[in-house]
């Protein structure tokens, strides 16, 4: 009986850098002041679209669901109201090679007003290329709370794949061609 050892390893401020000038992980617009000490802060992006209420999702049906879009500013915030859930985008364009993955998980002084900006999608797959993260935004606090458009929302923590990754997730994902602000639930059922 043979066993595996798999592992997985953070990455600290310095092994990001040096990932980012190796090409395996690529940011845009991007500042050093975005490190941490093992992670890298991303900002919400300018477009916050709110659900509008479906009587029924059935996964099977592609329904096309409604939405109301609206652009946000520094000037001109979203107001996510307690109980409200909408769906952003980092502002950052991001890349990230087969050889590394990451989580994205809130800001812990957002969370402590209640405000969750993943819901369970936190893995962001080998081979994400070119294009915003879709944040899932949700208000469980008891009062309103302003977005602004580049605030810092989010923060990944990258991690070193035990092995290269054998397929691309742009390969094959439904959602590699949302290449620009919030990407919409694209309901369809098939095995992934």
């Amino acid at each position: 009986m043979s066993f595996f050892c798999y592992s997985m390893t953070m990455l600290s401020d310095n092994d990001i850098s040096k990932v980012m000038d190796e090409g395996l992980l690529a940011i845009r617009p991007f500042d050093k002041k975005q490190l941490r000490p093992a992670g890298i802060s991303f900002h919400l992006g300018k477009e916050i679209l709110v659900p509008k209420p479906a009587k029924l999702i059935d996964l099977k049906s592609e329904t096309e669901l409604e939405y109301g879009r609206q652009e946000i500013s520094e000037d001109e915030p979203f107001i996510i109201q307690p109980q409200q859930f909408v769906l952003g985008h980092t502002e950052e364009i991001i890349s990230v090679s087969t050889k590394l993955g990451f989580i994205i998980e809130g800001r812990s002084t957002l969370a402590r007003l209640g405000i969750s900006v993943e819901q369970s999608a936190t893995i962001v797959d080998p081979g994400h290329h070119d294009r915003p993260i879709t944040l899932e935004i949700y208000n469980c606090g008891p009062s309103p709370v302003t977005l602004y458009r580049g605030m810092a929302v989010a923060k990944a923590l990258i991690f070193m794949l035990s092995s290269e990754a054998g397929r691309s997730f742009d390969k094959y994902t439904r959602y590699a061609s949302q290449k620009s602000g919030v990407g919409k639930p694209i309901l369809r059922l098939k095995s992934e």
